[in-house]
């Protein structure tokens, strides 16, 4: 059945052609597989499922209708890529598929420094243009493996614009300084700048699977997991770094720049200091990544500390309304004695009998009456509102 189906489905179609204004004649069509069907990929790719490479320096890659052959050539031998190349050439024509040699080009990526000509590429009788670059599934592929051509003028010009040229100033006060053209680093507060500074660095990472580098837009942080005491690799990590920042124009903020041990053992021995750029790194007991204190015994005192702190100072920039301040006494004895009444702030806070709480009122005898009476009220005015305008409607 399914078979009928895929046969019916390919066979007999009726096709024509329109330009403009004017349409073919239909003919009755049995090969290929109808343009722009979901099914048609699917079914070619069942089709050309056996033409594949032989030889394992030799990849071939298709997705639907586009194949791409990629040779690793070695020693000048180009052998194995060009029997490949015939190869496909000799499997479309067996399978009743024709090249377009029209659209088929060949690229050499070769990054010596003085790499020999080599012979252009001919496949069935045809030359195979050479070229500097080709479009691979909607990525533009160049000889030199930079991104430089596929990437869009558009958007390059406009984040070029964006990070050049600009125009600072400082103000202080009511001092404002001269206006000066910078065309480094990227604009502070810019939603863009942490994105684009993050690119920058992308391939600053670690070789050592012991060490782990952290990055988060400027902030870097290198982590070693040290065993036997053997510090050659997180100092070499920590080394590359500097070099790294120092050829790409960024330089490392010593003063910020801080490292900290974490040991549990008893008696851990003294390490030596670090040095990166001729200068010592300063050694601490704690510091702060990311928003978080983080301290040598790995516990969250120190944090919650500063948390404390913090809140606490907040709170100390707050101001008491006096007004909206009052004091209520519970004393449920019979001849309670009489209190002197409240100072907060050289303001003498108001005396009542009963206080607002979270919508709940509260009296001095601790029973629900005035709460339930202020409740009825509201929704009698609530009644009568409706009442009023049920009214005016009639």
């Amino acid at each position: 059945m399914l078979d009928q189906w895929i046969t019916s489905f390919l066979t007999d179609r009726q096709q024509l052609v329109r330009l403009g204004k004017f349409t073919s004649n239909t003919h009755t069509i049995s090969t290929g597989a109808p343009q722009g069907c979901v099914l048609s990929p699917l079914l070619f790719s069942l089709y050309t499922n056996d033409c594949t490479s032989k030889n394992p320096s030799v990849k071939l890659l298709k997705f639907a209708d586009d194949t791409t052959v990629i040779g690793l050539i070695q020693d000048g031998d180009e052998s194995a890529y060009r029997q490949e190349v015939e190869q496909l050439a000799v499997w479309c024509s067996h399978n009743n598929l024709e090249l377009h040699t029209l659209k088929t080009v060949e690229m050499i990526v070769d990054f010596r420094r003085n790499p020999p000509a080599l012979p252009l590429l001919t496949v069935m009788d045809s030359t195979v243009a050479a070229v500097e670059s080709f479009k691979y599934l909607g990525t533009t592929i160049s000889q030199d493996l930079k991104w430089d051509i596929h990437i869009e003028k558009g958007p390059a010009e406009w984040i070029t614009s964006f990070l050049t040229d600009r125009q600072q100033l400082v103000r202080l006060g009511k001092f404002t300084s001269n206006t000066r053209t910078i065309s480094t680093g990227a604009p502070q507060g810019c939603v863009l700048s942490p994105l684009l500074f993050s690119l920058y660095t992308n391939d600053c990472t670690s070789k050592d699977p012991s060490v782990k580098l952290l990055k988060f837009a400027d902030d870097t942080t290198v982590i070693c997991l040290i065993q036997d005491g053997d510090e050659s690799a997180y100092r070499h990590e920590v080394e590359q770094l500097a070099v790294w920042c120092s050829h790409n124009n960024l330089e490392l903020n010593m003063l910020k720049t801080a490292e900290m041990i974490v040991d549990f053992r008893r008696n851990p021995p003294a390490l030596p200091l670090l040095t990166v750029m001729d200068s010592t790194v300063a050694a601490v007991e704690s510091f702060k990544f990311l928003g978080t204190t983080i301290s040598q015994d790995l516990k969250w005192d120190i944090h919650i500390d500063s948390i404390v702190k913090k809140a606490q100072q907040s709170h100390n920039n707050l101001e008491l309304n006096t007004l909206k301040t009052v004091e209520m006494i519970v004393d449920f004895r019979r001849n309670p004695p009489a209190l002197p009444l409240l100072t907060v702030m050289d303001s003498t806070v108001a005396a009542v009998e009963s206080f607002k709480y979270l919508g709940t009122t509260i009296s001095q005898d601790l029973k629900w009456d005035i709460h339930i009476d202020s409740i009825v009220k509201k929704a009698q005015q609530s009644q009568q509102i409706r009442y009023k305008k049920t009214a005016t409607d009639c």
